[in-house]
């Protein structure tokens, strides 16, 4: 913790959205939340989207291996690929807790972890 700021893994707040979501449990054996890897392993409960084609808000997203979140809206540009709005937490901003704020694919961002068609993205649901 750093001053009033609660620190969240992104991890621990999808679990925590899920269990308020569902009332279902969102654990492994060891009673921790399904971490990334064990999410893009298929090791969780959550069910693997067959393409990107089919994601929609309330969705999971795993970037990478190594980072969780939840997509809150889908993004249609006109002159580039479409894109989504997500919430998490755990993304290591200095100086912010960075919990709980949505971020969004920009048709002018030059990043392009939140476009739909990214291979690095793997999509889940409940």
């Amino acid at each position: 913790m750093t001053g009033s700021h609660k620190i969240w893994l992104c991890n621990v707040f999808v679990g925590d959205a899920i269990y308020a979501y569902s009332k279902r449990s969102f654990t492994s054996v060891n009673r921790h939340y399904y971490d990334p890897r064990q999410i893009i392993n298929e090791q969780s409960t959550l069910k693997k989207r067959a393409n990107y084609r089919e994601v929609e808000p309330g969705d999971i997203v795993v970037f990478g291996k190594s980072h969780v979140e939840i997509i809150t809206s889908i993004t249609k540009h006109v002159f580039s690929d479409d894109g989504f709005c997500s919430i998490g937490a755990g993304r290591g901003q200095r100086g912010s807790s960075g919990d709980g704020t949505i971020r969004c694919d920009s048709a002018l961002s030059f990043s392009e972890s939140r476009e739909l068609e990214n291979d690095n993205n793997t999509y889940f649901y409940l």
